[in-house]
């Protein structure tokens, strides 16, 4: 309850009227105010640990097709966080948690299942952290460039979905892939424990 209760008392105190860039600079992204998704994680992980398995496939891809429309379909409902209220503040960031912790949940029970899409699944997902770090300091410079055309939202986009991929191809395979490497060149050898829960 931490975090929905502190962006409530700092929003409420803020006198109800807020910006997006200073309700994400003092509101969304301050650590203490944004335990809901490192918590859904862990949550996860620590159910993955006791309980393995947590869908069958045919489950798991009922849970991420049903989650992923909500999602979208409630994202793209309004003009998403234009008027920032006390739901935005406070329990809007705990919904995304528990339904981007429930597609990481059922993602990991289709690990040994083939996927439709996977040639494009897959190296997204490989440059899905990369592209997470990159992409906010882009949105300024690919808005700024937008608005000096006939039609901002397209080229926006555009620009935007293009510099991104770039940069994140760029971080992959310039400090990514190579720390991954070398983590995985300097990895203990498997214990006996590690062995027997591998078979």
């Amino acid at each position: 309850l931490i975090s929905p209760l502190s962006r409530i008392a700092a929003f409420v105190a803020s006198g109800e009227a807020m910006a997006y860039q200073h309700f994400f600079e003092t509101i969304r992204s301050p650590f203490h105010m944004s335990l809901e998704p490192l918590l859904m994680g862990v949550g996860v992980a620590y159910l993955e640990r006791r309980r393995g398995q947590l869908f069958s496939p045919e489950r798991a891809k009922l849970v991420m097709a049903l989650t992923v429309g909500g999602l979208v379909a409630w994202l793209c409902s309004h003009a998403f966080l234009d008027d920032i209220n006390r739901w935005d503040a406070g329990l809007q960031p705990l919904i995304l948690a528990a339904g981007f912790g429930t597609l990481v949940a059922a993602a990991g029970s289709l690990h040994r299942t083939q996927v439709a899409g996977a040639g494009f699944w897959r190296p997204t997902a490989r440059l899905s952290y990369a592209l997470y770090l990159i992409h906010f300091p882009l949105i300024p410079f690919a808005g700024a460039i937008a608005m000096t055309s006939a039609s901002p939202w397209i080229v926006f986009w555009m620009v935007y979905l293009t510099l991104s991929t770039l940069a994140a191809l760029t971080l992959h395979f310039a400090v990514e892939k190579p720390f991954l490497e070398l983590k995985r060149r300097h990895r203990p050898a498997a214990g006996p424990r590690e062995l027997a829960g591998a078979g």
